[in-house]
């Protein structure tokens, strides 16, 4: 340690330019680095947390593909409690048989208008105070809670059209058959198609080629993400999900090369330390002779110059991190909305392990190379 302090000192008095263009050059490679990665999370929460205009996102079922109710069921439930939480009105619809008063085949419409919360069933609270504040409930009421999480046989039907159309499919007038089943009458609207819950369609209805995913606020980056490859991975080829307006592909590209070119740039000050290093081996050549005769081996030459650069690398590292914290809080937290976020104490110390690591791997091949080198120059000097 007494050498390695002592190298220093001279250092500072003979090189001193030198020394703080090496210092200068590790503090800037604290600052780009940890900057670097701040600047990284950052965009990386701007792309998560980006949101498209639109609430809604309407996915199609393929061509050539099917999607029945049990295979929807089972792609919702493979969703994150948080995008589902954040669903306000998710509309499927299926029709099925029926018989118009003139006694030809006709088809009606069986809709649901849900949403889930904490893993249940819920009507949609978008589409309930919607009809409540249109008085768009002609008589009774909208289905409950309990009868949308259960999927109970009840039915909200058109007001007056379908049982003037098709008056077969009404038992009586608190009974409609849906679809082959018998559907208990809570009310009416003034809206289109039977309104019932989504899980009492049977398991195996094929559902057609729109659904509807509306949602509280617009839709995040994240959230569409999460929609399309959890399709992919539950019901592979069998929704389309349509482009929505997020960031392109190509400035994605730009700025994570950015982050790729500020990383180059650390690793590249350390390489100029390295090198401006190797200038002062060059001067202490006859030095490093003298001391290898004294009894002093390769390896005890190198651990000193390695001791060296550790010492002045390492604070100088140290103090650049620290001083770009208030930095951070001071100006960057106010220009970049999520990078104060980025950094915790795991970080700043994966920073730092990457700073050494480099380091250590430069120096050590360099320093190797270069104390042979220096010593043989030495002798040939005349130290020998």
């Amino acid at each position: 340690m007494k050498h390695i302090v002592q190298n220093i000192r001279t250092l500072v008095k003979n090189e001193r330019f030198i020394f703080i263009v090496m210092m200068l050059s590790v503090f800037v490679s604290a600052w780009v680095m940890t900057f670097s990665y701040g600047l990284y999370h950052n965009y990386s929460e701007m792309l998560a947390q980006e949101t498209d205009k639109s609430t809604y996102v309407d996915p199609m079922v393929a061509d050539g593909m099917t999607l029945t109710r049990g295979d929807f069921v089972r792609y919702l439930n493979e969703l994150s409690p948080k995008t589902l939480d954040a669903t306000e009105n998710i509309v499927v619809s299926a029709s099925f048989p029926a018989v118009d008063n003139n006694g030809y085949d006709s088809k009606e419409h069986m809709t649901s208008r849900f949403a889930i919360r904490s893993g249940s069933f819920v009507p949609s609270p978008y589409i309930v105070q919607l009809w409540n504040d249109n008085n768009m409930i002609a008589s009774g009421r909208y289905i409950s809670d309990s009868e949308e999480a259960n999927g109970e046989k009840v039915v909200m039907t058109e007001q007056g059209y379908v049982k003037q159309s098709c008056p077969s499919l009404y038992i009586d007038d608190e009974t409609v058959l849906v679809n082959g089943e018998e559907y208990k009458i809570v009310g009416t609207h003034t809206s289109s198609d039977f309104i019932v819950p989504f899980l009492s369609m049977p398991e195996d209805t094929e559902l057609p080629g729109y659904i509807s995913i509306g949602f509280t606020n617009p839709i995040t980056r994240k959230q569409y993400d999460e929609l399309v490859n959890t399709a992919e991975r539950v019901l592979p080829g069998v929704l389309v999900f349509p482009e929505q307006g997020f960031t392109d592909e190509q400035s994605i590209f730009i700025y994570n090369n950015m982050l790729v070119v500020s990383v180059l740039i650390a690793v590249l000050t350390i390489v100029n330390f390295a090198f401006l290093y190797s200038f002062i081996l060059q001067r202490r050549a006859r030095t490093l002779a003298i001391m290898r005769i004294c009894g002093c081996t390769k390896g005890r030459a190198w651990g000193i110059c390695m001791g060296e650069c550790c010492l002045i690398c390492i604070p100088t590292f140290l103090i650049g991190v620290l001083t770009y914290i208030p930095l951070l809080h001071g100006v960057l937290g106010d220009m970049f909305e999520f990078i104060e976020e980025a950094y915790s104490l795991v970080v700043y110390g994966l920073l730092f392990a990457i700073f050494a690591a480099v380091l250590l791997t430069v120096m050590g091949i360099l320093l190797s190379r270069q104390i042979h080198m220096e010593i043989a120059e030495g002798r040939k000097g005349g130290a020998a």
